[in-house]
């Protein structure tokens, strides 16, 4: 029961939080983030490849509006998007691999949706555990099928984190700005 008591009070604050719904995200998906391996499955080579343009793009100062290499210049921004206006996404595959980007930021979509589960359901005030596993079965039960698609993950966040800032209004007293 120490060890129980000592798990709560470390999740009391928002970055213990955080360190507890990634670390089982982690070791599930530590072949793949580790390894180095890609997501196995043929959506996902689809989607790097798009991301190499976008890599090829950023280290040759070149436009990462349009791709010439998909409809003869179709306009990236409209086509399959997977955050190509992300700070995270421009840094990092200025300095790592496609397939190290991908995949790193497919496990940051998927803590922060699991994050954003627990911080909601706090302010619901439901039990450190009943928000725990809430944040645990959200952020799990979507992804298996989706985990490859850095399209769909990256947007799995918004919306526990619409339903936070809601309830956070609230207790603001602000609801007339959404009146």
């Amino acid at each position: 029961m120490k060890v129980m008591r000592k798990i709560e009070k470390f999740g009391e604050s928002w970055w213990g939080v955080f360190i507890l719904i990634a670390i089982p995200i982690f070791i599930i998906l530590s072949p793949v983030l580790i390894g180095g391996q890609n997501f196995i499955l043929t959506n996902a080579e689809r989607f790097q490849q798009e991301f190499s343009f976008y890599k090829e793009a950023v280290l040759t100062d070149d436009s990462i509006l349009l791709n010439p290499y998909l409809f003869s210049g179709f306009p990236t921004f409209v086509s399959v998007n997977a955050g190509f206006f992300s700070p995270f996404l421009y840094f990092g595959l200025k300095f790592f691999s496609v397939s190290f980007v991908y995949n790193w930021l497919s496990f940051l979509y998927i803590v922060l949706s699991g994050f954003f589960t627990i911080l909601f359901l706090k302010k619901l005030r439901i039990s450190f555990w009943g928000c725990y596993m809430g944040g645990v079965v959200f952020s799990f039960s979507h992804w298996w099928a989706y985990v490859f698609d850095l399209c769909i993950t990256s947007s799995f966040f918004l919306l526990p984190l619409l339903f936070f800032l809601l309830l956070k209004s609230k207790d603001a007293k602000r609801w007339k700005y959404f009146l």
